[in-house]
């Protein structure tokens, strides 16, 4: 019976002070955990993390979601580009992967015939070419595609960033005529304005 007395009294104390900060005045006005209406201005702020799962889902998504709509033919181009790199090179691979069965099975039905004159080691080495190339558009893809989600992250981020002329740099190269012992000389400085 005191066993259970005291494992009560043990498990109860944190329960006491959890609910005694809870329930205070001060702590109930400033939890964290208070739900916020939604507000027009809390609603439409602009998120990075929209913006990278609109490129993930939808590739140039995210560059339009960032209002940068002049990125748009470049990703569309450069998944077109890739794409159309991937269909050749596995076109061609397949084409000299055919001819290579073709010739191992002594299939003279299945031989192409713009392919018959050319060695064994010539359509080999043409297949692994194209296979290799195949591989590298493949990964360019991967690439390209992960870059754009990239891009649509940054940019998101970089958003409401302020660009005014004058954040600017201005370099200017001005010659600098310096007299000395031996005569004039030519220097050239950089002078650079904040």
């Amino acid at each position: 019976m005191r066993c259970i007395l005291i494992l009560f009294f043990i498990t109860s104390i944190p329960n006491y002070a959890f609910a005694n900060s809870f329930c205070s005045s001060s702590s109930l006005y400033k939890s964290p955990n208070i739900i916020q209406p939604i507000t027009k201005n809390n609603f439409l702020e602009h998120s990075p993390k929209r913006a990278t799962l609109l490129a993930t889902f939808i590739p140039g998504a995210g560059q339009v979601y960032n209002k940068k709509y002049w990125k748009l033919p470049i990703v569309y181009g450069g998944f077109a580009g890739i794409g159309y790199a991937l269909w050749y090179q596995r076109d061609q691979f397949k084409l000299y992967q055919n001819e290579l069965i073709a010739r191992d099975n002594n299939d003279s039905n299945a031989l192409n015939p713009n392919l018959s004159r050319f060695p064994l080691e010539y359509i080999k080495s043409n297949m692994n070419f194209h296979r290799n190339n195949r591989d590298l558009a493949i990964i360019g893809l991967i690439g390209f595609y992960a870059l754009t989600i990239l891009d649509a992250t940054v940019d998101a981020h970089l958003f409401s960033f302020d660009v005014d002329k004058s954040l600017s740099l201005r370099a200017n190269a001005k010659p600098m005529y310096v007299r000395n012992q031996l005569g004039t000389n030519l220097n050239i400085g950089l002078v650079c304005n904040f």
